[in-house]
């Protein structure tokens, strides 16, 4: 879980919020210190904390991300006249 918290930082990097990224990296660090122990709930416990606050900032992200198509897609049907297609609609005939 640690591997994937910090993979997770670094490949979202500017899109993770501040306070969401501090708080990410203060779990990796006491989940290091109390993998170093011997006490299994205390892991466990660090463990669900860390993958709960990952998979909130994944999901934040994807829902910002789905927004910002929306947007896009919005944009571009908004931007799109029929007449404005560069089509030109002419008769033809084909010579031998």
């Amino acid at each position: 879980m640690i591997y994937t918290a910090e993979k997770t930082l670094d490949e979202l990097g500017d899109k993770v919020q501040a306070d969401q990224k501090t708080k990410i990296e203060g779990l990796v660090k006491e989940l290091r210190e109390v993998i170093g122990g011997d006490d299994l709930e205390a892991i466990k416990a660090k463990t669900e904390e860390l993958t709960k606050v990952v998979q909130e900032v994944g999901a934040a992200i994807y829902q910002q991300a789905q927004q910002e198509q929306a947007q896009q897609q919005q944009q571009d049907a908004q931007g799109q006249d029929p007449k404005d297609d560069d089509t030109i609609d002419a008769d033809y005939e084909v010579k031998k």
